[in-house]
């Protein structure tokens, strides 16, 4: 079954500013058909895609596809997953030297739940990210976890010394 870019078309009529009866009157159909396309509760064939993607300005493959990543956006990604990993790792890595330097067990136990937080993002979220937005949002939240742990860190240092 072929997989149509719904999303895709929606917003390319969107930012061409045409509603979905300019577009439905474009290539002989009606609004309510364009909305079943948009809607995904319609595959149209592929003569009308072809008619879409002219009227949009689009290539047909986008639109059969969907909105794919180049090479370079692919490498890109890849490339700040790993970069986002190895923080991730150097904040676990961290954070198991709070947990040696912690003595009060109920805190061992919250640092402990941080750390397996920790691994799930390292190994599941920041590799499940499709695009760079949403690795913005993870990388702003190991910021944040970054500077948390290195406070406990410096912290756990401070009254050791003392």
């Amino acid at each position: 079954m072929t997989k149509f870019a719904s999303e895709l078309m929606r917003k390319t009529r969107e930012d061409k500013n045409m509603t979905a009866e300019q577009l439905g009157e474009m290539i002989g159909t009606s609004k309510a058909t364009i909305s079943r396309y948009e809607n995904g509760k319609r595959l149209p064939n592929l003569e009308m895609i072809g008619e879409i993607s002219n009227a949009l300005g689009l290539e047909t493959v986008q639109l059969i596809k969907g909105d794919q990543m180049t090479l370079s956006q692919t490498y890109q990604l890849t490339l700040r997953q790993e970069v986002l990993r190895e923080i991730a790792a150097g904040i676990q890595a961290k954070l198991i030297k709070v947990i040696l330097m912690q003595r009060n067990d109920s805190e061992k136990s919250t640092l402990k739940l941080l750390r397996s937080q920790m691994s799930r993002v390292k190994n599941d979220t920041i590799l499940d990210a499709e695009n760079q937005q949403e690795l913005d949002k993870i990388d702003g939240y190991l910021t944040m976890m970054g500077e948390l742990v290195n406070n406990l860190f410096e912290e756990m240092k401070n009254g050791v010394a003392k």
